[in-house]
Order: structure tokens, then sequence, then C-alpha cells
């Protein structure tokens, strides 16, 4: 159904299919442009009968056609403007109000409006005082005295734009206004309006106006409309004199030449010229723009009115400055009188940027913005451009990282787009220069290979496997700091064409079958590996850190046994209180080592270590069952602890155990904001808060069965 297809593009589908069949019915084809808000394109939809009782409808994205539309008329406009200004320099009126009058109605063609004005302002008089009407207002106009003198606080929002010092644009002139004083009577209907100030020397010195514009005023209208009115301001005030367009133009901002067409020998560079070029203006006149365009000579010499060969009312060059550097400009032509002469006037627009700009955009379309392998896109388009005769058997292996999520969670996601580098690197190395690499997901990869045999395809798919299986160094993120040595592991499997398996969908299907059934093994054996490499990470950064775990894990191990638990129960007590801190990984440096006491801040992320413990360990198969005991190993046993808050028997007892090895450890240690406690003094604090913080059997264990029993055999 279009419905389905297009529910975007087509928002009355129903109307519109019957539309189409009370013509198409006699064979004629229809086209309707469309552009889709959510989808933010254009698209243009062709519809035709080829006999009743169906239709065939062809969809094309128009986006960039669209936007090239745009942007031709914009430059379009800009060289009318430009040339405006020339009729407007050359324009020889004996009187002030007829050479407004021609300016004035320039600017109404330029922006397309019915009504226009322009009011000459004194600014100490705050009055309006000389007033140019265009042509077809008198007529439709009863305003008697097209003379009057204004002043400025009894005006309205005509009057804004000398009162604000800034454009006023209203698209909807009928809705109310609070700057609206009402239509004098006999004034022209207003649809819409727009008014803009002319400033000379930093003063207002007229205001502007037109009326009715078939579309809505925009922004684009009015830089168009003040540039052309300063413009002719400038022009105006030393209009019979050559030298006022050379000050008109020396003043642009754009780069400007004036060429002769036979020769190309440069007769005029405005100072925006010399500044972009880095000759002086004595140079460029003593050149010809062969001396600066790095292409034939008959490809500068574009007459006025006609276009590049792909029909742009521009030509793009290379153009090398005096420092030998080449930039990429949009150069747009027509013919002048300029002394006495037909010379080229050349704009010239730096555009480097925006062709390096779509050089980025282009390769983007193909390649992985993080690695910079193929994307998806291209890995699609040479299988179907590989799949002949002649390149098959194709083969196809795919790769998904392991354990990417469990690196983004506990190293961040600056150091999970590290290891798919990584990744990309080590299957560069391994692979030939005929095997298309595209990243086709997050954490997966494909390769692509023509004329393969099952034999060669298999070996390469063992070969990347055992490639990337090693640990790597990276860098972390910002807040963990440091490097990370993480445990780099891929699992791979393959699809090869026979018979029956052609399409690219069914060899990715037989690829992911093989790495299914291999995945699980390789999973487990990276998070084993990466539990002991975050531990590893984790005593990098801190010493005591690993001094810590070491002791609270033997100091564990001892009570667990003084307990006459079995050795399975003493074991998984023992390898809790040595990962208990595992969580730390994501914990800056600076703060797991910082001299002196932790502020708020930094004390809330601390103590969020447990539940990132618990997280870590409960990913992996050989560590899932102590992760509710490390979890809980800053809980206390009256409820006041963390992160739950659980009390007495809520708490399992192998974490109970780590809460009182974990406290002696670090009180009788050197912190760098306090001496250590004595043995004594530790004991001490330990059974004043047996029964809120710790449990006092648990308590009572490890002072006389473990620290007693320790003290007698030193």
């Amino acid at each position: 159904r279009l419905t389905d297809v297009l529910p975007d593009i087509v928002h009355d589908p129903f109307d519109w299919i019957g539309t189409y069949a009370k013509t198409a019915y006699q064979g004629e084809k229809q086209q309707l442009e469309q552009y889709s808000v959510p989808l933010k394109r254009w698209y243009r939809i062709d519809a035709y009968a080829p006999r009743e009782g169906y239709f065939v409808t062809l969809i094309k994205d128009i986006t960039a056609e669209k936007q090239q539309e745009k942007r031709l008329l914009e430059m379009q406009q800009i060289l009318q403007r430009q040339e405006i200004i020339i009729n407007i320099y050359k324009k020889d009126d004996p009187d002030l109000r007829s050479f407004l009058a021609f300016v004035l109605s320039s600017a109404l063609k330029m922006v397309e409006s019915q009504y226009g004005y322009i009011f000459l302002y004194d600014d100490e008089k705050r009055k309006f005082t000389i007033n140019t009407w265009s042509f077809d207002v008198m007529p439709d106009c009863r305003v008697q005295d097209p003379d009057a003198v204004y002043c400025l606080e009894d005006t309205g929002i005509w009057g804004e734009v000398v009162r604000q010092g800034k454009p006023i644009v209203i698209n909807d002139f009928q809705a109310d206004h609070p700057l609206k004083k009402g239509y004098p009577e006999g004034l022209v209907p207003i649809r819409s309006f727009a008014s803009i100030p002319v400033c000379h020397n930093g003063r207002i010195v007229a205001a502007v106006g037109v009326a009715n514009k078939a579309t809505d005023y925009t922004e684009f209208d009015i830089n168009q409309l003040t540039m052309l009115m300063q413009s002719a301001w400038l022009i105006q005030e030393t209009r019979l004199h050559r030298e006022h367009l050379h000050a008109a133009i020396e003043n642009h901002s754009a780069a400007m030449l004036f060429i002769e067409p036979d020769s190309g020998r440069i007769v005029f560079a405005n100072p925006a010229a010399t500044r972009f070029y880095g000759y002086t203006q004595a140079e460029l006149l003593d050149m010809s723009i062969q001396d600066i365009n790095m292409i034939d000579q008959p490809a500068m010499k574009i007459p006025s009115g006609q276009s590049s060969e792909d029909g742009q009312p521009f030509i793009t060059l290379p153009h090398r400055l005096k420092s030998g550097e080449i930039k990429m400009v949009d150069v747009f032509s027509s013919f002048i009188e300029y002394e006495s002469r037909s010379v080229l006037f050349s704009i010239i627009f730096d555009v480097t940027d925006k062709e390096e700009a779509m050089k980025e955009i282009r390769h983007l379309a193909f390649h992985d913005y993080l690695t910079g392998v193929y994307n998806r896109r291209y890995f699609d388009e040479s299988f179907t451009r590989l799949n002949t005769p002649q390149n098959q058997p194709l083969a196809v292996i795919v790769g998904d990282i392991n354990g990417l999520k469990l690196i983004n969670d506990n190293y961040g996601h600056a150091t999970g787009d590290e290891l798919i580098r990584a990744a990309v690197l080590h299957m560069r190395l391994a692979l030939g220069k005929e095997h298309i690499l595209a990243r086709t997901g997050g954490d997966e990869f494909a390769i692509l290979l023509p004329q393969t045999t099952e034999s060669e395809v298999v070996w390469l798919t063992n070969h990347l496997e055992e490639e990337l299986e090693r640990f790597i160094d990276v860098e972390m993120n910002v807040e963990a700091d440091g490097k990370a040595r993480i445990y780099l592991s891929v699992s791979f499997g393959y699809g090869l064409q026979n018979g029956h398996i052609t399409s690219l969908d069914e060899l990715v299907k037989q690829a992911e079958d093989h790495i299914y059934r291999s995945k699980a093994y390789h999973d487990r054996s990276m998070r084993s590996h990466m539990v002991g490499a975050m531990m590893n990470t984790l005593f990098q950064k801190s010493e005591r850190e690993e001094r810590h775990s070491h002791r609270v894990s033997s100091y564990c191990e001892l009570m667990a046994k003084a307990l006459s638990w079995n050795m399975e129960r003493v074991n998984k007590t023992k390898v809790a209180g040595r990962l208990h801190d595992i969580g730390k990984i994501g914990i800056s440096e600076v703060v797991l080592n910082k001299p002196g006491r932790l502020n708020d801040a930094e004390w809330a992320i601390m103590k969020q270590h447990p539940g990132k413990s618990a997280r870590i360990l409960e990913s992996t198969e050989e560590f899932k069952e102590i992760a509710a005991i490390v979890a809980a190993h800053h809980e206390r046993f009256d409820g006041s602890g963390y992160p739950r808050g659980l009390t007495g028997q809520q708490i399992p007892r192998e974490a109970l155990v780590i809460a009182v090895a974990d406290a002696y450890d670090a009180m009788t240690q050197t912190r760098t904001y306090r001496q250590p406690m004595s043995r004594a003094e530790a004991i001490q604090e330990l059974q004043r808060c047996s029964g809120t913080q710790f449990d006092p059997q648990l308590v009572d264990v490890f002072v006389r069965r473990v620290l007693l029993v320790e003290e007698e055999t030193k």
C-alpha cells in the first residue's frame, strides 16, 4: 500500500490516488514534488497507468537537486544584485528623486514585491523628509500628499526600523501587532511587509520598505535588500564619478578583478583581492589571470550570460596564491564597461573549505567514521558489483568483538572505541589487498573475498581468530585516565557461495551461524581474562589498592577457615575478598590516590564501586556466584550501610566477613590524610562498632582466632 511506503511523503494518499485515477486512465502521466517534513528530504513522484486498474509509481530522492537549485538561485540573485549596482552606477538622472525611483524599482524587482518606498531620514531633526513611492502605489492609493514630512514618534511599524536600528519583517500583516497604528485612509492593502534602515557613517540616513511579496520575506531577502540599498547609497553620494564604483567594490569583502577578455591581463584588483592572493596591487596589475589560474586559459573566459560545462552560472577553479598555496574558488563573471572598454568583471569566493567538506562527505558516504574502513553501504554495493560469474565463488567472513559492552560499561565508550580501532588494525595486518573489510555495526565487521575456495576461507577465518586473541594496551577515558590492558577477542564465521546460497543475506546468515556456535566459548574466555586485566589495571593505578586486596583476601580466608566453612565456601570468600574493589577500575587515579579526605562529589563516586564490582562479576561465568557478596561488602549490620541499606541476616555472611577484614586493614595502614592505628587501637575500634557496623560474632572470631593467632605465630 502507498501509505505503508510513503507515510511521510504523501499526506493524504487516498485523495492523491483518486486524483491520479481521473487522468491516468487515459494514459496521462502525473508528477508531484513533495517535501517530507519528518525526513527533511525532497521527493519527486512520477505516476502513470499503463492500462486501467493499476499504477506505476517512480519515487526519486531529489534533495540534492533542490539544494543545488536553491544555491543556484541565491547565486543568480547575487549576480542580479551586482548587475543592479552596476546599472545604478551608470544611471545618470538629473535629480535625486528620479535616482531614488530607479533604485526603488530595481529593489522591487530583486525581492519580487508589489509596492515599496524610500524615506530619507534626518537624524538631528528626527524627521522623515523626501519620500519616494513605487510607481504602482499612487494609482492604487488615495493619499493626497506624497511629500508629507513625518516625525519619527508619529510613525508606526515602518518607523520602527529607525527606532530599533534593525530590519522589521511581518509576513502576516493582517494579524494584530503592537506596533501597528492602523491604516491611514486610502492606503493600499498590505499583506506582507519588510523594512530596513540604510546607514552611512554610523547613522541612519533612510528607511526602505517593500510589501506584498507572493511568498514570505526571508533573511536572504533582507540581506540582498540591505546590500543593494547600502551600495546604492554610496553610488548616490558620488554617482557622477568613476571613483565611486571603485569605492563600492574596494570596500567589498569579496575579491574582485577586472580582466581583459582576450589577453587575460588584470586591469583592476580590489583590496580584498590583494589580501586573498597575497600580492600587492601593483604586482597583480602586472600579471594575467593565467599566472593565478591553475587550468587552461579558455576555461577562464566565461562571458556574461554563459555558464560552465555543468550548467552553473559560475566556474570552480584552483587558484594559486603568492605563497604557493592552492585555493578552490568559485568565479562569477560578467562583462561591464570600464574606462571605455569592455572587461570581464569577476567576483571570486574562496570555497576551499566547502570543497574539502564535500570530499569528506563523499568519503563518509562509503567509510566508517571511527575506523576508516568501508561501511555497510559500500560492502553491500561491492557484493552486488562483484557478484558475477568471473568472481565466484564469493565468500563472506563476519566478525563480532566479544565483550565490547563490558568494556564500554567499565572503561567508557572512548576505551571501547580504542578497542574497535585496535581490532581493525590487526584485521588489516592479516588481510590481503584483494579483501574488502567493512565495519557493518557497533562491534561487527564483514570481509568480502572474491574467487575463494572453502579451504582458503577456513584458513583465513582461523588465522583471524588467532591474530585477534591478545592483550592490548589502550588509552582509558578522561575520568578513569591512564592506560588499560584489555583482552581483545573476536569471533569469526564464514559463508561461501554454492549452488543454493547466492545472496548476501544468505551468506551473512551462514557466517553468523558459525559465530553463534563458537561465541559462547570465546565470550566466557574473554570475560575471565578481562577480570584479571581489570584488576591489574587497577593495581597499576594504585599500588595501595593491590596490597590492600591481597591482605583483605588473606584475612577473609583465615576467617572462613576459623568459622569451619567448607573449602568451596572458603575459596569463594577468599576470591571475593580479592575482587571486592574491582569496580574502582573506572575511578580516576587522582581520586584513588588523593592526598587528603575525599570531598562530597568524590565520595559519591567512590560509593558506586560495590555496584560496579558486582555488575562486572555478574557478566562472567566464573565469578557470577560472588557478585552478590561483593555488592554487599559495604552494608552495615544495623542497616546504615550502602548501597541498599541491608540489615543483619539480609547481608550475605561472606560480605560481613569482608567488611570486618576491609575495615581492619584500612585502619592499620598508612593513609595520606592520617597515620595508621596500632593493632590494639584497631581492635578497640572494631569492638566499639560491633553490633552496629559489624556482626558481633565475626568481630569476636576475627579478634580471637585470626589476629591473636597471627600475633602468637610471629
